[in-house]
């Protein structure tokens, strides 16, 4: 998913700096606009894989837009929010916090997701040091109020698998034990390609929309009956409200993408949708 709204970045080591009122803090701008009648309290101390588990079978992702969701049953929807966007470059990582306001309904369960884009693949050539640095600017999410997770959203190349992995790792040992971590993952990687395999997340969740050249074999598989590989990539799936989805692995958490900002009508028919996959 890509992140159309225009976007300064931070300044970060060998990045150009702009003033200090143009660069709200990652946690600051995140907390701000999450607007929820009870948010507050501290985090049960529940494993990532139990926090994971108790997210309701519907997560809705709410992207780069103001976005109102304060009518949705928190009981049987959770939200996926854009938190931030990083940029990665050979001489640093910019970031970009969420602007647009959220509301949301009361005790949401809710996943803060970190978009991240690079501008060319010398992303490979990055550093480890470059590494710790994504990582520290995305666990720093985990002081957002009320969420249970994070979700890493990076169309990574072959040539930045690595980079991608140590990013995880890393990431992994800045949150605390009870946030769940998991990533978007193109369908491609859930089918026989064993590099998701031993990473520190709880799930991955193939993305069958705006999938390019290998959609129709894909899907074509999942029809006749086929399942991704690997246990991390059965958990869950991602769909469009606005594309034609085929016959698909049943019993599995939804994460719904719509295009535009989200109303009652377009969430109840996400709903609807759903249940053609109980």
């Amino acid at each position: 998913m890509r992140n159309r709204a225009f976007w300064i970045p931070a300044g970060t080591r060998g990045a150009k700096r702009f003033p200090s009122s143009l660069l709200p803090a990652v946690l600051v701008a995140s907390a701000l606009i999450v607007s929820a009648p009870r948010l507050g309290g501290a985090r049960p101390s529940r494993t990532a894989r139990e926090n994971s588990a108790r997210l309701p079978r519907i997560v809705l992702w709410a992207w780069d837009e103001p976005e109102d969701l304060s009518y949705v049953n928190s009981r049987e929807v959770g939200i996926a929010f854009l938190a931030e966007t990083l940029y990665l470059r050979a001489d640093g990582v910019g970031v970009r916090p969420r602007f647009d306001l959220l509301r949301l309904p009361p005790t949401p369960k809710l996943i803060a997701v970190a978009r991240v884009e690079c501008d060319s693949p010398e992303l490979a050539l990055l550093s480890a040091g470059e590494s710790r640095q994504a990582a520290a600017a995305i666990a720093r999410l985990d002081r957002v109020p009320g969420i249970v997770g994070i979700q890493v959203d990076f169309d990574a190349l072959n040539s930045q698998r690595d980079f991608y992995r140590e990013l995880l790792r890393d990431l992994r040992k800045d949150i605390p034990p009870s946030l769940s971590l998991s990533i978007t993952a193109l369908a491609s990687w859930c089918m026989g390609d064993r590099w998701l395999a031993n990473l520190p997340i709880q799930e991955a969740v193939p993305m069958l929309f705006q999938m390019g050249p290998d959609a129709e074999s894909i899907l074509l598989h999942l029809n006749e009956g086929g399942d991704f590989s690997g246990g991390v990539c059965r958990q869950s799936l991602g769909i469009a409200t606005n594309e034609r989805n085929w016959r698909l692995p049943k019993g599995r958490r939804l994460y719904f993408f719509h295009p535009a900002p989200w109303t009652p009508k377009t969430v109840k028919h996400a709903l609807n949708e759903a249940k053609r996959w109980d």
